[in-house]
């Protein structure tokens, strides 16, 4: 089954109380690097959406004028400390993202996934919890009111979703089901609070419940569900009821986490999915393993497959291999450089080829019109027209793919020969096709060799050029694994 994921690098500034503070953004960036790499090993198919900013109807439902107005436009909240608009605005993107699975739900999509979402403790006049908005009961609402839906609510974060609760819990036609654990904040979810009437449920667990409870209290949910009849399932994800978790004391495991997923799965099998993360408070191992291992399940992969996949090690990895250099894989038009060639330091530039520079255009060579004088060019891209008379041409056409070991070879000889004519005071282009990936390859080998390391010459050239330039992670890993060039 293909995931459509919902992302955005803003997803990863989320950091409302700063560096020590509970609810880190990186945790979704984590996920995201993983995700991509079993996408190029073809474990999964996946759709990469960049998700919107909410309409201020959207906010309406489920929240009042005044806190609106209080977060969007003073930038402040409980959550923070002072005017924060940058948090606020990216609290909204991640509400807006929900909103617009709500959308896709409508357009066709299977399972929908935006980890930002589920913040299942906002209120409609305050935020809780490191909830802001309110986006699960919000698209609930959204599918009841406008499109005629029964949405069902499975939250298994570890926390009660309190706020999810409180929004919805006057409807008869959308449906609320809790696993938490008992005691904990926000001191709510008792049993003899649930109102089946109303399809309100809770199920708390009692400290030290592992997966079999879990797993036990969703086959709860099946059965109360099936009486429901949902045409939408939307599940709130929340890792924070793993065992390494440090704000809670259960003791779920990632494959417990899967199985719960595809217990549901399994009773809906023909239903739409919306899926968000929630909470989760390991952010560089276990969080990004529980959600990948819960998405899994939800696209049709087995046990033994994930299990085989090693999930938290792919994440360790990713962190250890300074993650913040993974660009997205995919690339909105504002994403895109908006010059043919940038000049990254004094005389060394690197870029791309126009339309009509290239030889299917069959243009005559003197017609050359693009970019500055160049003394010295590697051109990277096969089909480009060659560089007119008087100036230095090296061509290695490569595909952006994963690097053989004679395009290493090669790609070190351009290298070295653009950092002899750049040291020599000679104006220097490196390009390719769109100057994103081989061009970003290609120039960062040459900054290495004016010692600079990997991170900084990949910094520089996102600075410069584009933020996605080398959004291809195997141009990433192997700049990362070299030591830098004198």
């Amino acid at each position: 089954m293909k995931i459509d994921y919902i992302d955005t690098n803003s997803y990863y500034d989320w950091q409302p109380g700063g560096e020590n503070h509970p609810t880190q953004g990186r945790r979704y960036k984590h996920a995201t690097r993983v995700l991509q790499q079993l996408e190029n090993e073809g474990v999964v198919e996946v759709n990469y959406v960049t998700p919107r900013g909410p309409f201020l109807e959207e906010l309406e439902l489920v929240h009042s004028d005044e806190y609106i107005q209080q977060v969007l436009s003073d930038g402040e909240c409980d959550e923070w400390s002072g005017s924060k608009p940058d948090q606020s605005a990216i609290a909204a993107m991640f509400f807006g993202g929900t909103m617009l699975a709500v959308e896709m739900v409508q357009g066709g999509a299977q399972l929908v996934v935006n980890l930002p979402g589920a913040k299942h403790h906002a209120m409609r006049t305050h935020s809780s919890g490191f909830c802001v908005f309110a986006d699960f009961a919000a698209a609930g609402i959204r599918f009841a009111d406008t499109y005629g839906k029964r949405v069902a609510i499975l939250d298994i974060d570890v926390h009660h979703g309190d706020g999810t609760e409180s929004l919805l819990k006057d409807r008869t036609d959308l449906f609320s089901f809790s696993i938490h654990e008992k005691g904990i904040f926000p001191g709510t979810g008792k049993v003899d609070e649930s109102n089946k009437t109303n399809w309100i449920f809770n199920r708390p667990l009692k400290s030290g419940s592992g997966d079999l409870e879990l797993q036990n209290a969703v086959q709860d949910f099946v059965e109360a569900a099936l009486e429901f009849k949902p045409d939408v399932i939307m599940i709130a994800g929340g890792a924070d009821g793993h065992y390494s978790d440090p704000l809670a004391n259960l003791e779920y495991t990632e494959i417990g986490f899967a199985r719960a997923a595809r217990l549901v799965k399994e009773a809906f099998p023909d239903l739409t999915f919306i899926f968000s993360g929630a909470g989760g408070y390991t952010p560089d191992d276990f969080t990004p393993a529980m959600w990948l291992s819960a998405i899994l399940a939800l696209a049709g992969k087995s046990d033994e497959e994930i299990i085989n996949l090693e999930i938290v090690e792919r994440v360790r990895t990713v962190v250890s291999k300074r993650g913040d250099l993974y660009a997205p894989q995919w690339v909105s038009a504002d994403q895109e450089p908006k010059e043919l060639h940038t000049e990254i330091l004094p005389g060394l530039f690197m870029g791309g080829t126009a339309d009509d520079d290239t030889i299917e255009y069959a243009k005559p060579l003197s017609t050359f019109e693009h970019g500055i004088p160049f003394d010295a060019v590697v051109t990277l891209y096969s089909w480009a027209q060659p560089m007119p008379w008087g100036i230095e041409e090296l061509r290695y056409g490569f595909a952006d793919a994963k690097m053989s070991h004679i395009d290493e070879v090669r790609l070190h000889r351009l290298a070295e020969w653009a950092y002899a004519r750049w040291q020599e005071g000679k104006k220097v282009l490196i390009r390719c096709q769109a100057g994103m990936n081989r061009s970003g390859l290609v120039s960062a080998l040459v900054l290495m060799r004016a010692d600079y390391s990997a991170e900084d010459a990949i910094k520089l050239l996102r600075d410069k050029r584009s933020e996605v330039v080398l959004f291809n992670d195997a141009y990433v890993d192997y700049l990362i694994g070299l030591e830098p060039k004198n």
